[in-house]
């Protein structure tokens, strides 16, 4: 399953890539000094816009299921799953709904003032729950020592990268 998983996002970042290189070059060549070229998004832009936020959500559902994994034994995992679920369905609506705006408005000016509390959404949201995974495996990870040197330094070392992953994330 996480090889699936691992080419599933493998073939949405490819996806990405040719979007970003899609869309910069109707920008850079299609539309060389062409200011007015600059008003309107391309529809490939929408649709990177749109592969990223599916990308995000499912990278942060894996890490909510791992969380769910590891806090299998406590009572109140629920909450604290869950609640880093609502955030990370919270960045995906907001993601979709900027998607939409951007949809429905190509330019680039109407789009952006209509998007404003959308993006806003999906950043925010987005942002917390990267901090909650990072907190949570940390926290989760940190509790797991057992006192043999070499455990402790590989979960030292899982619980750096984690903060790091969080802070980059965010």
């Amino acid at each position: 399953m996480l090889k699936a998983f691992v080419a599933f996002l493998w073939i949405l970042d490819t996806a990405r890539t040719s979007l970003d290189l899609q869309y910069l070059w109707y920008y850079v060549v299609d539309n060389h000094a062409n200011p007015d070229g600059l008003l309107d998004f391309p529809i490939s832009w929408v649709i990177e816009f749109f592969l990223a936020t599916i990308t995000v959500l499912a990278v942060q559902l894996y890490y909510a299921n791992t969380v769910w994994k590891f806090l299998s034994q406590w009572t109140y995992r629920i909450p604290i799953v869950g609640s880093l679920m609502l955030f990370c369905l919270a960045s995906c609506a907001g993601g979709i709904a900027t998607v939409w705006e951007f949809n429905r408005n190509s330019s680039v000016k109407i789009a952006l003032e209509n998007a404003t509390y959308t993006g806003c959404i999906q950043t925010i949201s987005a942002t917390v729950a990267d901090i909650y995974i990072a907190i949570a495996l940390s926290f989760i990870l940190h509790g797991k020592r057992t006192g043999f040197a070499w455990t402790d330094s590989l979960l030292t070392k899982l619980v750096i990268f984690a903060i790091h992953r969080g802070i980059l994330s965010a």
